[in-house]
């Protein structure tokens, strides 16, 4: 991805440039607005982030970021807006009308590099997470035409008893085969990456299934949560790296990022026509018992059953693996968290379940071990 820099063609712009290039970034320098408005309409796949120079007009400045921001083929193109101007410059301002960062001189160079490479990686991440929505909506318009097709063909036939077992029997298979292909995608978008492996989400949807399962529920529900469950994290494709990989502690800024990820999975599915159980395991997840979750504050049996079942999973997954940010805990100490949480966190009786079987459930975790 190339970088943009925009600039009055003095000094300073040539000291931004140098940084860059010893930085092994392409740099495509421009001095006029139009010649910059011509490169972004003309070649919009090339540029991964803006830089505006507040050396030159400030009305250009504006004119040329409504620009990027009014097309839908540069709206997402990040800016960055070096302030020249000091007081005269309202920031808050630019940064409504849609630039994604800013400095104001002096600044460090090594700060400068920083917010220009997380600016292109927040853009590739953001073209995966498009790509992948893409490749979910045309699956959706396929799948669509074959409900279409198929209920053209229940008309025509005159066994309805058939029609609609052949209907139910086509709608679970396209829905695995989507489910399968959307797992697929955001792994190619690199959203199963460090402490998200396959491993790990193979292991919550064993977990889940046979909590599922010895708790008395039903063979289709059990089926449903095993194949629905590694979608409960999708969301963190749309969360920086920064944080995703970060090895210590987040700052409440950092956290209050991180807990977005269940919106943005929600979002990314809410109108496809997978089932409303799939729907509830990303939104609600991360709710607990006593109310004091995230993002709705649901408390109790207001929490959808499939979610409180994969709570205890993935949160039993996330103690007995290692992460970026902390060694594996033993398993006594990630079963006394798990105790600890008991009416707190987590369904109690859901809790008993899981205790009451820790010998299947060690047995998962020998079988699907991290290599």
């Amino acid at each position: 991805m190339k970088v943009l820099l925009i600039d009055d063609g003095g000094l300073f712009g040539k000291v931004l440039r140098d940084i860059l290039i010893t930085k092994d970034l392409e740099v495509v320098n421009i001095t006029q607005k139009k010649d910059a408005m011509k490169i972004l309409d003309e070649k919009p796949d090339e540029i991964g982030v803006v830089i505006l120079d507040g050396g030159i007009s400030l009305n250009d400045h504006i004119g040329l970021i409504n620009h990027v921001k009014n097309s839908d083929r540069t709206e997402y193109i990040p800016i960055i807006f070096i302030d020249s101007y000091n007081e005269v410059v309202n920031i808050e301002e630019f940064l409504n009308i849609g630039v994604y960062d800013y400095l104001k001189k002096p600044f460090d160079n090594g700060i400068f590099y920083l917010k220009v490479k997380n600016a292109i990686k927040y853009y590739e991440n953001f073209k995966k997470l498009k790509d992948a929505k893409n490749k979910i909506e045309k699956m959706n318009l396929n799948l669509r035409e074959n409900y279409r097709r198929a209920d053209e063909l229940n008309r025509r036939l005159e066994e309805k008893n058939k029609i609609l077992g052949f209907l139910v029997d086509a709608r679970t298979e396209e829905l695995e085969r989507m489910t399968t292909s959307l797992i697929s995608a955001l792994e190619n978008a690199n959203l199963y990456n460090d402490e998200n492996t396959g491993k790990h989400i193979i292991r919550v949807s064993l977990y889940a299934e046979l909590i599922s399962e010895k708790a008395g529920f039903d063979k289709l529900f059990s089926k449903k949560i095993k194949m629905y469950a590694p979608l409960h994290d999708i969301g963190k494709v749309g969360i920086s790296d920064n944080i995703l990989k970060k090895p210590g502690r987040y700052t409440e800024e950092e956290f209050e990022e991180m807990k977005k990820h269940v919106t943005i999975g929600y979002n990314m599915i809410k109108d496809s026509p997978l089932p409303k159980l799939a729907k509830e395991i990303i939104l609600y997840h991360h709710e607990k018992w006593d109310g004091t979750g995230y993002t709705n504050g649901l408390k109790g049996e207001e929490i959808p059953l499939a979610a409180r079942i994969v709570a205890i999973a993935d949160v039993f997954d996330a103690l007995t693996t290692k992460r970026t940010y902390k060694e594996a805990f033993s398993l006594m100490k990630a079963l006394k968290i798990l105790e600890d949480g008991r009416g707190k966190h987590f369904d109690p009786f859901l809790l008993d379940i899981f205790f009451d079987n820790i010998d299947s459930v060690l047995e998962i975790r020998e079988e699907n071990k991290d290599e």
